[in-house]
């Protein structure tokens, strides 16, 4: 809203910059290509030709309301558009070149002028070839035209000085027309209008001042136009009283586009009639050139202030929708027992995970995910009815996980009344790496925002309490809570958003199941991702797929800008232009559009940045050495390790094989325990310096460590026998267990947090900073698993734990072991 209100009243205004017809031919041609260059807008989308069979879906509301023009148009005046088509004709068939043509210079100098002779019209086929039908088809068609003109090359060597500045704005518009329809594809059929016209306005002389001016103008105005159209009918409104406006104000964008069209194709027929083409002769004389600029104008003007009145409408409309969800949640005043149910369903906070995940991956860059917004399957999914479920697919580095956060952050900003809730799991956190936890963090998140929902679940939990969200039934129980709440007749839009399915370990099938039966029953739009896995596919194949290696065009083009933005960061490129531009390059030839790749590789080289380089070849020879699939990365970074100085290979592959075979993310002193270090090596500083010798296989934040991906722990786990497993992951599990009963042997004591009494309840526990447990929290709640994991697998009886030894913990330390277990904060098992 805010942002057509700045627009509306900004500075883009056509009805001012158009109005002028005093302007010289150089001051016409400047406005063009600013006109032009102002066309890019941050929603990247392929440029590929659709296919023919696509859906009529596909198109987006703008593309939609020019197409309903063309064919009006089409339909008023068919000698007309017919004429303009077979001129479009030619150029497909590379008979003639739809170049502008500067005055004063000989086709053989420019190489712009008509190819097809004038004295000749039997030597070229002249036949109109633009799909009628098909709008996907024309869509491509007229990709095709711009691509025509934009791969082909001027020839300027022999260019008089008196026109360079022709030239010149004709070139820089090549570029910037390039630019635009890169980012803007679907606007193909306005914008080629528009990028033939240059041949009018490169040639002054040969049109009149109000022809010239006109196309000065409209060539403004589509650009304004365009970009209204994206923001005004994107989102059909929730008011039905505003559905006859919306459908009155998209009649008048389709009657101003008509008159735009109509008049920049009587220009384009009556130049190249000048120019001999005989199929042209049967045209009406094309002139009154000014007579038709004011009625477009007189046209923009209304449809402008139609907008305003369109925007003030549905201002009130939303005022009145927020007024009316505001007064509800006055009359539901969360109680304490709403706000205790609320903690004990509380597993997590996803809005805490999502900029967890966010810094952890080096923060949120607009340009790797916006590319989703304008793409036409977004667009269905998030404005008819009939799709309700969305599921991006794609290999593992392909940027889900990021995607996901900037379409939730998206969504939030542009909420207004509605309610976005969302889940992002992760393989290596038992908390969120399962279906209960999913709906656990959906529930509560949702509730948070509107709590007059809370009783769906207060009607359960007052039986139950908290072991309601923990038994055996929880599942169950919480999927009719959570489809009672999505089925509220007062419930406003809600999105729900769950990332990386795939590494929902436990309950997978049954959340699958969940996902496809209520997205089918609910008004709730479901957005979902995951790896291109058979069997989520099997289960989500009925709606909607966004594959990231269908778009893989769109996701390159975000990959490059990612490395763009990465580049920038690094001190060793900062210095040196060149050296940047290179990096850059060759990382795009090798990125194969994967982001994991980018990030690991900028990873080696910002490791390297207080190193000293002879040249530029020594950091060339970085890149070289990083083979292009990820899984040969990862070969790579095991081979830097063992390349380290002294004791480095051994504990860097003991800290790897501890982090693959740990339950959870370990804090650094947790680290320390469980691989026994002793002295400097237990020092944080140390420990930081450690991870960062691990081959960029780990991160580090807020003193906890993660992978840098799923895929890289995969990778790590697959082979038991491998680099950091070398006697096989029994040995490592001894050792985590020998080195856990030692910590907390020399740890452990009565009442070691020093509470006051017995009877504190857990939630009032707040622990001492710094925690004297922080070393062996984990070793506290895990080494009992571990222990049977060693019992459970090993084949060699002599990696089996001294019974004696756990004896004597048990019987030395039972009691402040559990207490301790307690302290953790609710632990799923108590293990004494």
């Amino acid at each position: 809203m805010r942002k057509l209100r700045k627009i509306l009243g900004g500075k883009g205004s056509s009805s001012k910059q158009g109005s002028s017809s005093k302007h010289d031919s150089s001051s016409r041609q400047s406005t063009v290509a600013s006109t032009v260059a102002s066309t890019s807008i941050s929603t990247a989308s392929s440029t590929k030709a659709p296919n023919s069979k696509a859906d009529a879906s596909s198109i987006g509301p703008s593309e939609s309301i020019w197409n309903s023009a063309y064919d009006a148009l089409k339909a008023d005046e068919p000698k007309l558009v017919q004429a303009y088509e077979k001129i479009l004709s030619l150029n497909l068939r590379n008979a003639v070149s739809l170049e502008p043509a500067v005055s004063g210079l000989k086709p053989a100098v420019s190489g712009l002028e008509p190819t097809v002779s004038p004295e000749e019209p039997g030597s070229v086929n002249t036949g109109n070839i633009i799909e009628e039908d098909n709008v996907l088809v024309r869509r491509a068609q007229m990709h095709q035209l711009i691509d025509n003109g934009l791969n082909k090359t001027f020839r300027e060597a022999n260019i008089k000085n008196s026109i360079s500045p022709v030239m010149q704005v004709v070139n820089t518009t090549k570029k910037l027309v390039s630019d635009a329809i890169k980012d803007m594809p679907q606007a193909a059929l306005p914008w080629v209008i528009v990028y033939i016209s240059l041949s009018i306005l490169a040639n002054p002389i040969s049109q009149t001042e109000a022809n010239q001016t006109g196309i000065e103008y409209i060539g403004i105005t589509i650009k304004w136009y365009w970009e209204q159209a994206s923001l005004l009918f994107t989102n059909s409104s929730s008011d039905h009283s505003l559905t006859g406006v919306q459908n009155e104000l998209q009649m008048a964008f389709i009657g101003l586009y008509k008159k735009l069209l109509q008049f920049q194709m009587k220009s384009i027929c009556n130049y190249y009639r000048h120019r001999g083409f005989v199929f042209l002769r049967d045209l009406v004389e094309l002139d009154n050139w000014d007579s038709s600029l004011k009625s477009i104008q007189t046209d923009d003007t209304s449809l402008r202030n139609k907008i305003s009145a369109f925007l003030s409408f549905e201002s009130e409309s939303h005022l009145r929708t927020i007024a009316h969800h505001t007064k509800k949640q006055e009359t539901y005043q969360k109680t304490q027992e709403d706000q205790q149910c609320l903690r004990d369903l509380r597993i997590t906070d996803p809005r805490a995970d999502r900029t967890r995940i966010e810094n952890t991956k080096g923060g949120l860059l607009q340009e790797s995910y916006r590319w989703i917004l304008d793409n036409s399957q977004f667009h269905a999914w998030r404005n008819n009815d009939d799709n309700r479920l969305l599921w991006l697919r794609g290999d593992p580095g392909k940027g889900k996980t990021m995607l996901l956060c900037g379409l939730a952050q998206e969504l939030m900003q542009q909420a207004g009344s509605s309610l976005i809730t969302f889940f992002f799991c992760q393989a290596t956190i038992p908390s969120v790496n399962n279906h209960i936890a999913v709906l656990r963090g959906l529930i509560w998140l949702l509730a948070e925002q509107q709590p007059s929902l809370i009783p769906y679940i207060r009607k359960s939990y007052d039986t139950a309490g908290k072991n309601l969200f923990d038994e055996g039934n929880a599942w169950y129980t919480l999927s009719e809570i959570f489809s009672n709440m999505l089925r509220d007749k007062e419930l406003p839009p809600v999105y729900i958003i769950i990332d990386a399915l795939d590494e929902c370990i436990t309950g997978r099938m049954e959340l699958l199941h969940f996902i496809r039966d209520v997205s089918a029953s609910s008004n709730a739009k479901w957005a979902v991702s995951s790896r291109n896995w058979p069997e989520i596919e099997e289960k989500l194949i009925q709606g909607m797929n966004l594959s990231l290696e269908v778009n893989a065009t769109l996701v390159s083009n975000a990959v490059d800008a990612y490395i763009s933005h990465k580049a920038s960061q690094i001190y060793l490129l900062q210095q040196d232009d060149d050296l940047k531009e290179e990096v850059c390059r060759q990382m795009r030839e090798k990125a194969n559009g994967t982001f994991l790749w980018v990030a690991i590789v900028f990873e080696r080289l910002s490791f390297e940045r207080d190193a000293y380089y002879d040249d530029t070849s020594d950091v060339m020879a970085i890149l070289d050495e990083m083979p292009e699939d990820l899984t040969k990365l990862y070969a790579v970074m095991l081979q830097r390790i063992s390349q380290l100085k002294g004791k480095g290979p051994g504990v860097c592959r003991s800290i790897l094989a501890i982090a693959t075979l740990a339950h959870r993310p370990l804090h650094l002193t947790e680290l320390s325990t469980l691989a026994g270090f002793q002295g400097n090596l237990k020092k944080l500083p140390q420990l930081n310096m450690l991870i960062k010798d691990c081959g960029s296989f780990l991160t580090v934040r807020e003193n906890h460590i993660y992978f840098v991906h799923q895929s890289a722990k995969e990778y790590l786990a697959s082979d038991p026998s491998s680099a950091i497993f070398r006697h096989g992951m029994g040995d490592i599990k001894y050792s985590m267990v020998l080195n856990s009963l030692n910590a907390m042997d020399h740890t452990l004591r009565e009442n070691i947090y020093g509470l006051k009494h017995p009877g504190i309840l857990l939630e009032d526990v707040s622990p001492p900073n710094p925690n004297p447990l922080e070393h062996c929290l984990y070793s506290c709640t895990n080494w009992v698993a571990h222990l049977c994991d060693i019992y459970g697998t090993a084949g060699d009886q002599t990696l089996l734990v001294d019974e004696e030894e756990v004896l004597h913990f048990l019987k030395k330390k039972a009691q402040r072991a559990a207490e301790e277990t307690l302290h953790s904060r609710r632990p799923s098992k108590i293990y004494i």
